[in-house]
């Protein structure tokens, strides 16, 4: 039973790589080898990135007494990599599966859901975390002297810290539903406990870069600190070949794991079933106001919105992104403005071509908001609902349109003003630029609904899935990014010779005109697409 649950687990987890979702079917073995290349491609390209940090870092300390600070440090950062890529995803992997009462109604013990669930979240950890310890490891073989232990116990170890992540992911989730099940708006607390979460671990991730940065003057400060978290230096002293830490951590690990499954175990049904109705509230029926159909649609869409917290969270971080770094880049004025003074001096080209690469820069911002992207894979099964009603399924298509839209507007707004007042730019750049953007908005929501009316994914059991493994997320991510840079690229060197002032001016209606010809396609076909999935 708990093999088959566990198996069930896995191939939901990966269901994207294997199963083509307009079919049913499982894919060509040419796909599949395809879609696994292009996945160990991006996560290579991490690796690369950790492990020339691991060079830099190993080059210090590796081969002095130093080095379980080493294998210390990459494990802290590891761990660190591993929460940030699996907690956001905990919660609902664990609570709003919505098979878990049909499963819970079966003759299945509850503790072997439990574990099937944490399964899921463990390989989750293990990817995340993987990727900045085992650049590390390779990193101490190429640099340090290596033997028997130093090449075994941190291989050993990769599954260690994959179990503490997990530990750690879980008991976040579960303080997540803790807190939710007591409260309204389950997705809002989720939301601000993760934003929360990202938060500190940003600050903490960009303090460790800055003291790698400049490692030989900070070497006693990261060392006093991996010294005080007595259980990330016994997992240094594992890795570096002490059988006697590797033990202690491991039973360690092994202690927490279990003490979290009990926990887990005796809340799991309450939180299960809690996450999955809508408790103490009432059905009003008198004061009820009519809305026109537009408007109706479009609350539609908010509700939807606002009672996804995976949606929120990985299809709209970048709401709070935009005025984030507009705020950021105010508070930084002075030293940005004696920055671009310096850099122009050298480089004129640049003063010429500002306001494009701002463009650029938010455009870049704007980019990870793929609200429209999931939108149509997020009706899943009740797809059948939205078809059966008698409306144009264009205005249900323009409604997921205008929620993107209304979202997007002020935040990106925002960024666009305060950078300029940041950067210097004449208000005539500050408008043009803000115009240009305002038309990318719709343009970047129409790419992300044709791509997922085209590729959508309605088979899932957890919403996580459509948002996260989705294929029309992915390129509309990375295809609004190339798409930007490209504008972005060529507005540069035409702003070189015509200015900046001119050159938003072409872009202007450049963007809009490539909207219009996607949002006719849309009002066209989109819609005859959407009633016949």
């Amino acid at each position: 039973m708990l093999k088959t649950l566990i198996r069930k687990q896995l191939l939901e987890l990966f269901h994207t790589y294997f199963i083509d979702r307009k079919t049913g079917k499982a894919r060509s073995k040419g796909k599949m080898a395809g879609i696994v290349i292009l996945a160990l491609f991006l996560f290579g390209s991490l690796g690369a990135v950790f492990f020339g940090m691991s060079m830099g870092v190993g080059s210090v300390m590796l081969g002095t007494d130093l080095a379980p600070v080493y294998f210390g440090l990459m494990a802290l950062i590891s761990i660190a990599l591993g929460v940030f890529g699996s907690v956001f995803t905990t919660y609902a992997s664990l609570y709003l599966p919505k098979d878990n009462e049909a499963l819970l109604c079966l003759p299945i013990p509850p503790s072997k859901l439990l574990i099937a669930r944490t399964a899921g979240v463990y390989i989750t950890s293990f990817i995340y975390s993987a990727l900045g310890w085992i650049p590390a490891v390779i990193a101490s073989w190429i640099l340090g002297p290596v033997s028997v232990a130093g090449v075994v116990f941190p291989v050993l170890l990769t599954f260690v810290i994959a179990l503490f992540v997990t530990v750690l992911s879980c008991v976040l989730g579960w303080g997540v539903a803790l807190v939710a099940v007591k409260v309204k708006g389950k997705s809002i607390v989720n939301v601000i406990m993760s934003v929360a979460f990202l938060a500190v671990y940003y600050v903490v991730y960009f303090k460790v870069i800055n003291s790698l940065e400049d490692i030989m003057e900070h070497i006693d400060a990261i060392t006093n600190t991996v010294s005080k978290l007595h259980f990330i230096l016994l997992i240094g002293r594992a890795a570096d070949g002490g059988a006697l830490s590797l033990l202690i951590v491991a039973a360690v690990t092994a202690a927490l794991a279990a003490a979290g499954l009990f926990i887990l175990s005796k809340t799991f049904l309450k939180f299960a079933f809690a996450a999955n109705k809508e408790s103490g509230k009432k059905t009003k029926t008198e004061g009820v106001r009519q809305r026109s159909l537009k408007k109706a649609l479009l609350m539609r869409e908010y509700r939807h919105f606002t009672s996804t917290s995976a949606w929120m969270l990985n299809g709209g971080l970048g709401l709070l992104l935009l005025p984030g770094a507009g705020v950021a880049a105010l508070i930084k004025r002075p030293v940005i403005r004696e920055a671009l003074g310096q850099v122009t001096e050298g480089l004129p080209m640049l003063s010429a071509a500002l306001p494009v690469l701002v463009f650029g820069a938010v455009g870049l911002i704007l980019s990870t908001n793929t609200l429209t992207a999931a939108s149509v894979s997020l009706e899943g099964k009740n797809l059948w609902i939205v078809q059966s009603l008698p409306v144009d399924p264009w205005e249900l298509l323009r409604a997921k349109e205008r929620m993107d839209v209304q979202l997007n507007v002020v935040p990106t707004a925002a960024a666009v003003v305060l950078m300029g007042i940041a950067f210097g730019m004449t208000i005539p750049e500050i408008v043009l630029l803000l115009c240009a953007l305002l038309f990318a908005i719709p343009l970047h929501a129409d790419i992300g609904l044709i791509l997922d009316l085209k590729r959508p994914n309605l088979n899932w059991t957890n919403p996580a899935i459509p948002i996260k493994q989705n294929f029309s997320v992915t390129v509309a991510l990375f295809g609004s990014w190339l798409g930007f840079a490209a504008f972005t690229a060529a507005g540069f060197f035409a702003a070189q010779a015509i200015g900046s002032v001119i050159t938003l001016g072409i872009m202007i209606p450049v963007i809009a005109g490539v909207w219009l010809l996607l949002r006719r396609w849309l009002k066209n076909r989109g819609g005859a697409i959407l009633a016949s999935l």
